[in-house]
């Protein structure tokens, strides 16, 4: 081969291997006035504003369930969840529907798969399972404790996240108590859905979507500075979940929250603790306990020393059996406020 057709012959695989890697699926809830949900799911890119309805496997066990979210396997194999956490794999090889099981819980929000054999999901209460796609078996992970699922996670560079109500959560595979806070969107982007990654080759880029009445917007998301960029465009459906064949994935990816050292707080509103502290912190707030999404104490390291999910009230919290020293305790409303004060523990 010559070299001009050589060069134009890479340059045209290379286009194309560009092209696909933008690619991404979405699945929808589309209704409207006199209108029954309907699901449906969308081939789409990054790109441009193309979209073509996909075949998909349609719910069979409970015929009327709506998919919340879709995964993709290394194998190209597409999943389904419903909102009663019914698993559906449409199995590519074979070109068949498969019901997989159920993840024995309330509600699915979020499934992602990882490059390996496995999918990962979580929903309302909390709590990340997982399914091993060749021993076909459920497991229960661990409880994220103290925030609410959105509805998608998504792997980044070997670290898996989590859209949160109040913006991402960074998810802690060891541990899932320990997940870190990683991004505070509060009330600029409400309803953070969807969410995936794209490998480019050298370099990586995380999407999100949020839904707004019958639309979603597709927004890139910034993970180094921890920013979302302005739109990049608008869909006529409602987004709930995306997924891309992401080979950067990890099973056992953790995290250590990146604390402020220094005191925070709010010029409006009020929060104290009493120095030093014995076997309980006692607290001077205006800030009621129905305001509080989530009460935690760490060490100077990051790691979470107590979680506080459960409390009746703000000014007393039990920290019998912690050792002497200095901690952070932290408070973050269901607004995205974050209120930090440094504890001197004396036991």
């Amino acid at each position: 081969m010559n070299k001009p057709l050589k060069y134009l012959s890479l340059g045209i695989l290379l286009f194309s291997i560009q092209a696909t890697a933008q690619e991404f699926f979405v699945n929808t809830i589309d209704f409207g006035p006199g209108i029954p949900p309907s699901d449906k799911v969308y081939r789409m890119n990054i790109s441009n504003a193309s979209e073509s309805a996909e075949s998909f496997c349609l719910p069979t066990v409970v015929i009327d369930a709506g998919y919340t979210d879709i995964a993709i396997d290394k194998l190209g194999n597409f999943y389904y969840v419903t909102n009663t956490g019914l698993l559906y794999r449409y199995n590519k090889q074979e070109g068949v529907c498969e019901f997989l099981g159920d993840f024995s819980t309330g509600q699915i929000n979020s499934l992602v798969a990882d490059s390996e054999n496995n999918l990962y999901a979580i929903g309302a209460e909390g709590i990340l399972y997982k399914y091993d796609i060749i021993a076909a078996a459920f497991s229960a992970i661990g409880d994220i404790k103290g925030a609410t699922p959105g509805g998608d996670l998504f792997f980044y560079e070997s670290r898996l996240f989590l859209t949160i109500t109040t913006g991402i959560l960074e998810i802690n595979m060891i541990d899932p108590s320990q997940s870190c806070p990683f991004m505070n969107t509060g009330s600029q982007y409400p309803s953070l859905y969807a969410a995936f990654s794209i490998n480019y080759g050298t370099y990586s880029k995380a999407y999100i979507t949020n839904l707004s009445g019958q639309n979603s917007f597709l927004y890139e998301v910034d993970m180094v500075n921890k920013q979302i960029g302005d739109p990049i465009r608008m869909y006529n459906h409602r987004i709930y979940g995306a997924a891309t064949a992401y080979s950067l994935t990890s099973g056992n990816a953790s995290c250590s929250p990146v604390l402020n050292i220094g005191e925070t707080g709010s010029s409006h509103r009020h929060f104290d603790v009493i120095n030093p502290a014995g076997s309980t912190i006692v607290i001077k707030t205006d800030i009621s306990i129905h305001e509080a999404a989530s009460i935690r104490l760490y060490d100077l390291t990051g790691r979470i020393i107590r979680d506080f999910p459960r409390q009746n009230h703000l000014q007393y919290l039990d920290i019998s059996g912690i050792s002497s020293g200095n901690y952070l305790l932290t408070l973050t409303t269901k607004k995205g406020e974050t209120y930090t004060k440094k504890i001197i523990i004396k036991s």
